[in-house]
């Protein structure tokens, strides 16, 4: 009995300790020398004390405009570029051990990350408009950077979409072969044009070097103040992490969850969710409307086969058969456009999952059985609904054609 009973407590304890080491292994991954969070804030501070500083003992006139903007969209261009290699092989290649059989959501916490990268990439797509042809920007050098900077403003505005939507995203990218070339031609074509532009801005820059001091400190400080911004976005989510950590260690020692529920909820915090658990939502949903509807038919059918009764018997109908006969296909076609209006979200789901991995196509088709199974029920169900309504509606005719 003791044994028994112990069993849980052991579990209960095991998985605590399991949660108090990630947590501290998060605290000190997350107080580590670097770009931490004060350290991003104090970094924006000194970016801003200096940017006055610079305003305030050099005059005016030594500063030009376009040159500072110049050196806006040169250092923007760099920093984005360095950005686009650094993050490109995390979407095609597994990310170090996660398993690349799960999958990420980018939750609203990523949100205020992509806009920043968003609004940022309207900017530059804006001051581009502003360097002259005589800065000694010729015009391949406009179509590149144009390029550059149009891809990565649509870039982020999916992914901006994907978090407002938050649709999960597969840990490795495997699209079909001519999506794969397509995509591949597309960020070739993007990481040329930036290559391109970046070296070209800096033959300018070195053959014409007509910038004064305070244009570059204006121009480098304007231009890494939104980057430490987005830095300081990217910490968020990890700090979001550890407060769910701690929260579920509290609720665990409490005995307000159950150990299962509570590893479900760290596998997919820690390793991602499963393609079931993507799915399972919108596969439940679908069954409850198919079972809804299954019962509508099956009392519609009852009500037709005791109106079939009553007409051979020649007797007297009773007022909840003519009820039901006359309000449940309005029921019906309810419960099927709710049902439909359901499959159709999990059917987007499902092409945008095998259009971003095909390799799922097989192991998404054995989690919809269940949803066949239930068509092919109503399909049934239906069937013998209809064969009813046919031989009554025969008699009928027969019986006026007596008449």
């Amino acid at each position: 009995m003791s044994d028994n009973n112990s069993s849980p407590t052991c579990e209960k304890d095991a998985l605590l300790k399991f949660i108090e080491f990630k947590i501290n292994s998060k605290r000190a991954e997350l107080s580590m020398p670097g770009w931490t969070t004060w350290a991003i804030l104090g970094a924006v501070s000194s970016l801003i004390w200096l940017l006055l500083s610079v305003i305030e003992t050099e005059s005016l006139s030594k500063i030009t405009l376009l040159n500072v903007i110049f050196i806006i969209v040169f250092s923007s261009l760099c920093i984005d570029l360095c950005f686009a290699i650094t993050k490109i092989a995390s979407f095609f290649y597994p990310r170090g051990l996660r398993d690349t059989n799960r999958f990420t959501t980018l939750s609203s916490a990523y949100m205020g990350f992509w806009i920043i990268l968003f609004v940022r990439s309207s900017i530059i797509l804006y001051l581009l408009s502003y360097l002259p042809s005589t800065a000694g920007i010729g015009s391949m050098l406009y179509i590149s950077s144009y390029f550059f900077v149009i891809i990565t403003l649509l870039i982020t505005a999916v992914f901006v979409l994907l978090s407002l939507s938050e649709i999960p995203m597969p840990e490795r990218i495997n699209p079909k072969a001519i999506y794969k070339y397509l995509l591949h031609l597309i960020i070739s074509l993007w990481l040329a044009s930036g290559f391109f532009s970046v070296i070209n801005f800096a033959i300018i820059l070195y053959e014409k070097p007509i910038l004064s001091v305070p244009e570059l400190k204006v121009g480098l400080i304007c231009a890494l103040l939104p980057l430490l911004v987005i830095l300081y976005l990217i910490s968020i989510p990890q700090t979001y992490l550890l407060k769910v950590l701690e929260d579920i260690h509290g609720e665990v020692a409490n005995d307000k969850i159950t150990t299962s529920d509570a590893k479900t909820q760290i596998d997919v915090i820690l390793y991602g969710l499963t393609l079931s658990a993507v799915l399972q939502g919108h596969i439940s949903s679908v069954l409850e409307a198919h079972n809804r509807l299954r019962e509508l038919m099956i009392e519609y059918r009852l009500a037709l086969e005791k109106f079939n009764e009553h007409m051979l018997d020649k007797t007297n109908i009773s007022d909840r058969t003519f009820k039901i006969l006359k309000e449940k296909p309005k029921e019906m076609r309810l419960a099927f456009e709710k049902a439909e209006a359901v499959r159709r979200i999990l059917e987007r789901k499902k092409a945008l999952i095998k259009y971003m991995d095909k390799d799922k196509e097989d192991e998404i088709n054995n989690h919809l059985k269940e949803i066949n199974e239930s068509n092919n029920k109503l399909y049934h169900e239906s069937l013998k609904a209809e064969e009813l309504q046919y031989e009554i509606v025969k008699r009928a005719g027969k019986s006026l054609a007596g008449a």
